[in-house]
C-alpha cells in the first residue's frame, strides 16, 4: 500500500482539541461527518473518516501511524466516499460549526500548540477504501506526500483556525483515496503525532499516478534521525533559535503536473 504526498486544495473543515484532531469536512458546499471519539462506534454518523483516538502517537514505528486508532479499534470502516474534482476543489482545516446534525467541539477545545508541519498524504485505495487496510503487514508501500504550499506551516494557531488549502492534483488518475492529514507537534521530544484518513472519490480526467521514489510505507516513511523530527524538544534551545530552514520529514512532494 502506498501513500504519496499531494498538493492540497479540498474543503476540509477541522475542529481541533488540544489533543485532537479533524472532526468534520466539507468539499464545496457539502460538509461531511467525521469520527468522534467520544461516540462508541455504533453511535457515529455516516461519514467519511476512519476512526481515530485524540492522545497523540509518539513513535515513527507505531502500528498505526497511517490512519490512527480507536479506543477501542475500528471493527468496520465507513463505505461512504466524498466526490471531489482533481484540481479545482479547495480542502482546509478551520474552525467553523458545521450545519446540524453534524457535530462539532472546537471553538470549546481550541489546538493549543504552535509549532510544526502539517503535512497531507494521499493513497490509492485500488477499490473501495473501507476494504484498504492501511496498516496492513502485507503493505509495503502507503502512498505519496503532496505539494501543500503554503500548509508546511510553523503557525499552527493560525491553519487550525483560518484554514489549511490542500488541492488534489489536476492531473491526477481518478479512483477510490485515502487522505491522510497530519499535524506533527515538534515543541516536545518525542514529536507528537496526529494522523486521520478520510475516503474520497477523485473525478476528473487525469492519468497520472506518483512514482515509486515518491511511495512510502506507515511506519517506516520517518526516522528520528531526519532534521525535521530530530530538532524535536530543542525549538527553544540555542539549536533551534538558529535553525532557519526547517526540513520537513518524509518523501518528495508529488505535484501530479499542476
Amino acid at each position: 500500500m502506498c501513500f504519496s504526498s499531494i498538493l492540497p486544495f479540498v474543503t476540509l473543515v477541522v475542529a481541533v482539541l488540544g489533543h485532537g484532531g479533524v472532526y468534520n469536512y466539507s468539499i464545496g458546499d457539502v460538509w461531511y461527518a467525521g469520527s468522534y471519539p467520544w461516540l462508541l462506534e455504533d453511535d457515529q454518523p455516516k461519514g467519511i473518516q476512519r476512526r481515530w483516538w485524540p492522545d497523540p502517537i509518539q513513535s515513527v514505528h507505531h502500528p498505526y501511524l497511517a490512519c490512527n486508532r480507536g479506543n477501542p479499534l475500528a471493527k468496520s470502516h465507513p463505505t461512504q466516499h466524498a466526490p471531489i474534482r482533481a484540481g479545482e476543489n479547495n480542502l482546509h482545516p478551520e474552525f467553523a460549526d458545521p450545519p446540524k446534525p453534524i457535530q462539532c467541539v472546537g471553538p470549546e477545545y481550541s489546538w493549543v500548540h504552535a509549532t510544526g508541519p502539517l503535512i497531507a498524504y494521499m493513497a490509492d485505495c485500488n477499490g473501495p477504501c473501507d476494504k484498504f487496510d492501511a496498516e496492513g503487514k502485507e503493505v509495503d508501500q502507503w502512498g505519496s506526500r503532496t505539494d501543500v504550499g503554503s500548509a508546511w506551516g510553523w503557525d499552527q494557531y493560525t491553519l487550525t483556525r483560518t484554514g489549511w488549502g490542500v488541492r488534489i492534483p489536476k492531473n491526477l488518475k481518478p479512483g477510490n483515496y485515502l487522505i491522510r492529514h497530519e499535524i506533527i507537534m515538534i515543541e516536545l521530544m518525542p514529536p507528537q503525532f496526529y494522523p486521520e484518513c478520510a475516503q474520497l472519490t477523485v473525478i476528473g480526467d487525469g492519468d497520472k499516478v506518483p512514482g515509486e521514489e515518491y511511495l512510502v510505507a506507515f511506519p517506516g516513511a520517518y526516522s528520528m534521525d531526519e532534521p525535521g523530527l530530530a530538532i524535536s524538544g530543542d525549538l527553544y534551545s540555542q539549536r533551534g533559535h538558529f535553525t532557519f530552514n526547517y526540513t520537513i520529514p518524509g518523501p518528495p512532494v508529488w505535484t501530479g503536473g499542476n
